[in-house]
C-alpha cells in the first residue's frame, strides 16, 4: 500500500512479488476482507494492530476508489466484501450500511455513475453481460455436465460473444468443448453451500 502512494517506493517493492501477484482483484479483496475482519472482530489484536489494520484497509478503500476507480473489478468486491463481513458478524450494521449505500444510490445515482464511469468501465460492464448471455446459452445445452471455468474462455474467442446459436451450440460448431468439463453448476451450488455453511457455523 505504501508503494501504492510512494511511485519509487512501488517500483522497487514491486520487484519482490511475482508478476500479477498484488495487480490482482483477489489480492486486493482477500487483503482487505482479512485486514477488516480481523480489527473489527479480533478482540485478542493489541489496539495498535487494529489501528494499523484500520488504516491498511482504508487505504485500500482510498486507492480502489480513487487512484484506480476505473478498475470496477479492484474496489467493487472490496466493497462487498466488507459488506458482507458486516451482516454475519454485525447485522445492524449490515442493515444500516446496505439502507445508507441503497439511499445514496437511489439519490445519487447519477453522481456516483459519473464518479464510476471511467476508463473502461462501460465495455468491462458490455463484455461481463455478454460473457454471462454464453454462458446461460451453454448451461441450457449442458445442465449437468457443466459449464468450466476454461469452457467460456475455449467458446468466446469462437463465439463473437454470443453469436452461436442454440443449434451451433449443440452441434460444437461455434468451436471446441473444453474437456474440462467436471465443475458442472451443480458442483459448483455444492462447493458454494458447503463453504457457506461452514462460514456461518464458525461466524461466533
Amino acid at each position: 500500500m505504501a508503494g501504492q502512494f510512494l511511485p519509487g517506493l512501488g517500483n522497487l517493492i514491486i520487484r519482490i512479488f511475482p508478476e500479477g501477484a498484488v495487480s490482482t482483484s483477489l489480492f486486493w479483496t482477500w487483503l482487505a476482507a482479512i485486514g477488516f475482519s480481523q480489527a473489527v472482530f479480533n478482540r485478542r489484536l493489541r489496539p495498535f494492530w487494529r489501528f494499523v489494520l484500520g488504516v491498511l484497509v482504508l487505504a485500500i478503500i482510498f486507492i480502489s476508489l480513487f487512484q484506480k476507480r476505473d478498475w470496477t473489478s479492484g474496489w467493487a468486491p472490496v466493497l462487498a466484501a466488507i459488506v458482507i463481513i458486516l451482516w454475519v458478524g454485525m447485522p445492524r450494521w449490515g442493515l444500516v450500511v446496505t439502507l445508507v449505500g441503497a439511499a445514496l444510490a437511489m439519490t445519487k445515482l447519477q453522481s456516483i455513475t459519473g464518479f464510476v464511469a471511467v476508463g473502461d468501465t462501460d465495455y468491462s460492464i458490455m463484455t461481463r453481460v455478454e460473457a454471462w448471455r454464453l454462458l446461460f446459452q451453454i448451461i441450457k445445452v449442458s445442465p449437468i455436465l457443466g459449464w468450466a471455468g476454461q469452457l467460456l474462455l475455449v467458446y468466446a474467442p469462437f463465439s463473437n460473444f454470443g453469436v452461436c446459436s442454440q443449434v451451433q451450440l449443440s452441434q460444437q460448431l461455434c468451436g471446441p468443448f473444453s474437456s474440462d468439463r467436471a465443475t458442472g453448476p451443480d458442483l459448483l451450488l455444492w462447493f458454494a453451500w458447503e463453504v457457506g455453511w461452514l462460514a456461518w457455523r464458525l461466524r461466533k
